[in-house]
């Protein structure tokens, strides 16, 4: 039974994020969450845990506006759709996390200028592994691929999908069931 992860949800019972036990304890103890499940067979954690928590439930809101948009891998996800951009891409639907990479449009080893400059969101797309595999370290015309569209700074991002992990717990699949999640692995 794979007891390390614990399933958030928010305040109206949706599925937020997964968490480490750890991580779900010190949210019961700072009284931030509802235990609504327990994980079975597992040893007392504390007088006031009785059991670790397989469910919690936030006690406020999540707040659903975003401040300034940072540069980063799951950023360039979301801007792209969880879409490779590379066009003839045998995946032309949405991926995992696990299953794309970000792909420098024009490669370090090419780059011409400050190297710390090159990973912007100018040059960074989102690849699945395969198209990845099959550019290497070359531009997307000396590969013979075309991009769907030019990588931009977004001036907006769409909110994150919540992800299913592939062993996720029995216990958790009340929630998940009841939200229509994306069935596909998180990191």
């Amino acid at each position: 039974m794979n007891v390390s992860r614990t399933l958030v949800l928010t305040w109206g019972e949706e599925p937020h994020r997964i968490v480490s036990w750890q991580r779900a304890v010190c949210m019961v103890i700072k009284d931030k969450v509802d235990v609504l499940r327990v994980y079975d067979g597992v040893v007392p954690i504390s007088p006031i845990l009785r059991a670790l928590p397989a469910v919690v439930k936030l006690r406020r809101e999540v707040p659903r506006g975003r401040r300034a948009i940072r540069f980063g891998r799951m950023s360039v996800y979301l801007r792209d759709s969880f879409r490779c951009q590379y066009q003839n891409c045998p995946s032309a639907h949405p991926l995992s996390p696990e299953e794309l990479t970000y792909d420098h449009v024009i490669p370090k080893d090419l780059w011409q200028g400050d190297k710390a400059q090159m990973t912007n969101w100018e040059n960074i797309v989102t690849a699945c592994w395969h198209c990845n595999q099959r550019k290497r370290n070359r531009t997307p015309a000396q590969a013979g691929m075309k991009l769907l569209r030019k990588p931009f700074r977004p001036t907006s991002l769409p909110p994150m999908p919540f992800f299913v992990p592939k062993n996720a717990p029995a216990v958790w699949f009340e929630w998940l069931q009841a939200n229509d999640v994306i069935g596909a692995a998180v990191a």
